[in-house]
């Protein structure tokens, strides 16, 4: 049997609730976010880019417009019998150093958290 060593996490994660990513190709469900990336959930299947910009929106009003993202993985809902309602979900992280005013938006959706 093969032994694999995981890896810790860069940076750890912040499950969110009422938290989206809104871009041209739709509206998902932020699923986690920390200070590398995001985690999403999309109800339709929706073509997701190598590099793309979203914004993140919660239901209290923080926004964190304009972000650049890297996908770094996706993965469809093959089995619809599934109690999944996402037919795609996503992992990106962040294409660039956030500004200063990035990072303070940022570090606001963690404190609703």
């Amino acid at each position: 049997m093969e032994t694999v060593s995981l890896q810790p996490r860069k940076h750890p994660r912040h499950k969110l609730a009422n938290t989206f990513v809104v871009n041209k190709q739709g509206v998902c469900r932020v699923f986690d976010l920390s200070q590398g990336g995001v985690s999403f959930g999309c109800t339709s299947e929706v073509k997701i880019p190598d590099i793309w910009t979203v914004d993140i929106r919660d239901d209290t009003g923080l926004h964190l417009p304009d972000i650049s993202m890297k996908t770094v993985w996706t993965a469809k809902n093959e089995d619809m019998n599934t109690a999944s309602i996402y037919q795609i979900v996503v992992g990106a992280q962040f294409d660039k150093n956030l500004s200063p005013e990035e990072q303070y938006a940022l570090d606001q959706l963690f404190v609703v958290a």
